[in-house]
């Protein structure tokens, strides 16, 4: 329910049309937000996960970084559908990723969007860390 409640909170502050908290290993979605879960959109989500992995094997990693993770903090991509939405992800921590689906019109406040993020990601560390404490 946590989790659910900072993803609710996420897209009301930026017009988020769906969110996916998704492990990017498994692809399976941890937390999503309220609106109804549509299985062709988290199809897609769970598809940019793979591209986000690929790509940054294939071009992210110098051979200094030798088996290192192409997957880090940095790791976002977005990719404009022809629907008039934007598939955008962002790493939110070591093993997730939060996917939006957003109209093209409100991704042009991206970096609102990644300003919510960054605080989403801090509530998300905030609350992993607690419940490691148990």
């Amino acid at each position: 329910p946590i989790l659910n409640s900072l993803l609710d909170k996420l897209i009301e502050s930026c017009v988020v049309e769906k969110t996916y908290l998704l492990d990017v290993f498994t692809k399976l979605y941890i937390a999503t937000d309220s609106n109804p879960v549509d299985g062709h959109t988290y199809e897609l989500c769970s598809d940019l996960v793979d591209v986000v992995i690929d790509v940054s094997c294939i071009y992210g990693l110098s051979p200094q970084d030798g088996a290192a993770i192409p997957y880090d903090q940095e790791s976002s991509s977005a990719i404009h559908l022809n629907s008039g939405m934007v598939l955008y992800l962002r790493e939110v921590s070591r093993y997730l990723a939060l996917v939006c689906v957003i109209k093209e019109e409100y991704f042009l406040k991206r970096s609102l969007l990644d300003y919510n993020i960054n605080c989403l990601r801090a509530s998300l560390d905030q609350v992993l860390s607690e419940s490691s404490d148990f």
